[in-house]
């Protein structure tokens, strides 16, 4: 029917409590790396290798954190970003993010993100 799945999972940490004990302050460390490379891996598989697998990563800047709502910032938001952009590349499949941090981090986060990086959004 032309209609392609593309698998989404959402990593940013404004959105992080669907990760339940792996979100917060548990993020960005090997425990965290390691659980979200088998999602990653799980999801290839499951979707029978797609071409794309969304990331998320949307919506990590300081204004948008509250008492529930853990960020990253700097090295610590790109080191997770390359980490998992990474992790998709491993399965063959391309990876795909919001824009909208892109736009808050303009000037800094093309140091870090590849140009074969899919983003997309509303700005």
């Amino acid at each position: 029917m032309g209609i392609t799945l593309i698998p989404k999972i959402n990593f940013s940490a404004a959105h992080d409590l669907w990760l339940r004990e792996y979100g917060g302050e548990k993020m960005s460390t090997p425990e965290y790396y390691e659980m979200c490379k088998d999602l990653i891996e799980e999801a290839y598989q499951i979707f029978e290798g797609p071409e794309l697998i969304h990331l998320g990563l949307d919506e990590e800047w300081p204004e948008i954190a509250t008492p529930e709502n853990h960020f990253r910032v700097g090295e610590e938001l790109f080191r997770d970003w390359t980490y998992l952009i990474n992790c998709v590349r491993n399965t063959g499949a391309e990876a795909f993010i919001w824009d909208d941090t892109c736009y808050y981090y303009d000037g800094v986060w093309q140091k870090y993100v590849d140009k074969d990086v899919v983003i997309s959004g509303g700005h």
